[in-house]
C-alpha cells in the first residue's frame, strides 16, 4: 500500500489517511498472526517429531524425503512444523512458503513465496534490484553462470 496523504470526506469531521492498493502484501496465516501473542507448551507429539528428525537424518545422507501432514483444522500441523524446524536447524537450508485462499487466483504463489525468500526480494523491490539478487545467488552456485 501506498500513502496518499489525508483528504477530506464528506461527512467527515476530520482528514482521513488515504492509501492505495499497489499489490498483495505479503502472506500472513492465522497462525503467523497468533504468534505475536506466544505459544502454548508444545507437547504430546515425540512421536511425530522423531519420524521428521529420521527423515532428516535420511536426507542429510542422500536419500531424498517428502513430509506431508493431513488432519482435521486446529490439530497443530503448523505448530509441528514450527517446532521440527526450530529443533533441527543446524546447516540445513529452510525456505517456507504459505497457501492461502486469497492468493488462489495465483499460480505457483507458494513456490514465488519460496524463490522471494531465498532470493531475499523484498515487496517493493524495484526490477533492477530483484535482478541483481537473482543474479548474485545463481553466481554463488555456479561460477559458470556468470
Amino acid at each position: 500500500m501506498k500513502s496518499l496523504g489525508p483528504a477530506r470526506v464528506h461527512g467527515v469531521s476530520k482528514p482521513l489517511e488515504i492509501y492505495e492498493v499497489t499489490g498483495p502484501g505479503p502472506l500472513r496465516t492465522r497462525f503467523q498472526r497468533a504468534a505475536a501473542r506466544g505459544y502454548t507448551r508444545f507437547v504430546g507429539r515425540r512421536r511425530e517429531m522423531e519420524m521428521m528428525k529420521n527423515a532428516a537424518e535420511s536426507a542429510k545422507m542422500g536419500r531424498g524425503q517428502i513430509l506431508a501432514t493431513v488432519a482435521d483444522p486446529g490439530i497443530g500441523k503448523t505448530r509441528l512444523f514450527l517446532e521440527f524446524k526450530a529443533s533441527s536447524q543446524n546447516g540445513w537450508l529452510v525456505l517456507e512458503g504459505v497457501s492461502s485462499s486469497q492468493g488462489k487466483t495465483t499460480a505457483y504463489l507458494p513456490l514465488i513465496e519460496l524463490l522471494h525468500e531465498y532470493f531475499a526480494i523484498e515487496p517493493d523491490d524495484e526490477p533492477w534490484q530483484r535482478r541483481e539478487k537473482v543474479a548474485g545467488k545463481v553466481t554463488m552456485l555456479d561460477r559458470s553462470l556468470e
